[in-house]
């Protein structure tokens, strides 16, 4: 679990080292930095929806059994982290990875660092699809595993795309410009996701 912690806190400041470069270059002569990353509150509305949304896209997601193969295969991060079998601590450090290590450092980067600027050069229309398919084309890793079924990588990469447009949606259009909404659907959601696939509460 220790080691968790610090490659998830490594990841985290490496973030935050990018966005602060950016924000020097960009944007600190108009916002102070959290402002300028989305690092803001948000409205109450926001964050109930970003919670429904986030049940509904992993209860979607999870119904394709060979997403569900694929997500808790040997090489992804929760076949690693149960590679020595299912505990509560297995569980704890899934919730870091999902809440912290993935969710945190995927949404400052692709909705604030990358997203808001583009938004703001170009409108949101096409900022926020920009910003879009380059989180999606991260997700072309999982075609690097030869052993990966392709339809279900696709769907996945397809997923992560859609995604990324919805959260920046939501961000900017009802969360007042805070990053937090859509933190919150990725965070929720990749937790649902981790735990269920490591209670195998589908068979």
């Amino acid at each position: 679990m220790l080691n968790t912690a610090v490659s998830t806190l490594l990841q985290l400041a490496a973030v935050l080292v990018v966005a602060v470069i950016a924000w020097f270059f960009l944007g600190r002569k108009r916002q102070p930095l959290l402002a300028w990353i989305g690092l803001s509150p948000a409205p109450l509305n926001s964050l109930t929806f970003a919670v429904l949304l986030a049940f509904g896209a992993t209860a979607i997601l999870l119904a394709i059994p060979s997403v569900r193969i694929l997500s808790a295969g040997p090489s992804s991060v929760i076949g690693k982290a149960m590679a020595d079998g299912t505990s509560s601590e297995t569980l704890v450090i899934l919730a870091l990875i999902a809440v912290f290590k993935t969710s945190l450092s995927e949404e400052i980067l692709f909705r604030g660092v990358i997203g808001k600027p583009l938004i703001e050069k170009f409108g949101f229309a096409i900022g926020n699809t920009i910003q879009a398919i380059a989180f999606a084309a991260v997700h072309l890793l999982l075609l690097l595993d030869p052993n990966a079924d392709r339809l279900a990588a696709y769907v996945l990469i397809a997923f992560a795309g859609t995604m990324g447009w919805i959260n920046g949606w939501l961000n900017e259009r009802l969360g007042r410009g805070s990053i937090v909404p859509g933190w919150v659907v990725h965070a929720v959601a990749n937790l649902l996701a981790y735990w269920a696939l490591a209670l195998r509460l589908f068979g």
